[in-house]
């Protein structure tokens, strides 16, 4: 793929990267990914992505009001937008893309299987990678999740994981999660990490909707980073923010989690944020096709914050309820 502006030249333009596919509804079909550069000169370049995930609204709003509040005039180096990186699942409000079932964030690794979405991932890595120093990728929660507000970086060892923390601090959410990577992350952030780039994400919000607190959070933090990276000065009114964050270790699987052991109606007990003890009781699940069955009360397996709650209100056996972290001393 080939963007069809130019990315270097001074001043604001907006584009796409077009994306070639043929299946029973394209016969032949150009899918413009959307891309707007903004660019004042001489200086760092950051990459600003939302849409990975096409049910995470926040994000793609937060981006779009990016777009409007840069001015080449008033910006030092350069900042690459791309507000739906998945067209296709943006489209379709759905995490995954239509086209192919394949979820954007985890195709970014060795090995992925080829596909429209797989295209999508190596048009970034190769064209557009190359171009940035920094990298700021926008989630909020999708379809299955409410999340605490926070940023979320990789702990991975480097030069980079310093400049990463400054940056999630820049960001002034109250929170950031840490996370111990897998090796070869599919991810855009472990894409990043690969070519040496700093990256950090967010998740504002969740359970696909639109929350307009969730969006001047996102757009509030971008704009501190930006400032932290030098591109812009300080956010000012709305957008200024002066919270401090703090660092949560976040490990994924059971072990953190309340998990469903059968399928049913859930009752959370918490919200996200809270902070909880081992054997705490977390939420009521009730058999709802076996109407002489008490609900179940599930518990807490350690000690620590919650970070997300499930958004659907029926569950299936396997499903996550809760995951949980712990805070940094």
């Amino acid at each position: 793929m080939t963007p069809s502006i130019d990315l270097s030249k001074p001043g604001k333009r907006h584009g796409f990267l077009p994306l070639i596919h043929s299946d029973n509804r394209h016969a032949h079909a150009v899918i413009p990914i959307p891309i707007t550069v903004i660019c004042g000169g001489a200086g760092p370049t950051t990459l600003v992505t939302a849409g990975v995930h096409g049910d995470e609204f926040a994000g793609i709003l937060a981006a779009r009001q990016l777009i409007a509040d840069l001015s080449p005039a008033s910006l030092v180096g350069r900042v690459i937008v791309m507000p739906m990186l998945n067209l296709p699942a943006c489209r379709a409000e759905t995490r995954v893309s239509p086209l192919d079932g394949a979820n954007l964030n985890r195709v970014f690794g060795v090995g992925a299987p080829a596909g429209p979405t797989a295209a999508i991932a190596e048009a970034v890595v190769a064209i557009i990678l190359p171009e940035v120093d920094f990298v700021l990728d926008l989630h909020s929660g999708g379809t299955t999740a409410r999340y605490l507000p926070s940023a979320f970086l990789y702990d991975q060892p480097g030069a980079s994981l310093a400049k990463k923390r400054a940056a999630a601090r820049a960001f002034a959410i109250p929170f950031t999660l840490v996370v111990t990577p897998p090796p070869d992350a599919g991810s855009l952030l472990g894409a990043a990490e690969r070519q040496g780039i700093p990256a950090i994400a967010c998740e504002v919000s969740g359970g696909a909707t639109l929350d307009r607190h969730a969006v001047a959070a996102t757009r509030a933090g971008m704009l501190g980073v930006l400032h932290h990276l030098g591109h812009c000065p300080a956010p000012q009114g709305d957008a200024a923010r002066g919270a401090d964050t703090r660092f949560v270790r976040l490990a994924f699987g059971a072990a953190h989690a309340v998990v469903a052991p059968f399928s049913g109606g859930v009752l959370p007990l918490h919200d996200p944020g809270d902070i909880i003890a081992a054997g705490q009781p977390a939420a009521h699940l009730y058999p709802m096709e076996d109407q002489s069955q008490p609900a179940s009360v599930l518990t807490f397996p350690k000690t620590g914050l919650i970070t997300s709650v499930t958004a659907r209100p029926n569950v299936r056996a396997g499903d996550l309820i809760f995951l949980t972290g712990t805070l940094e001393p």
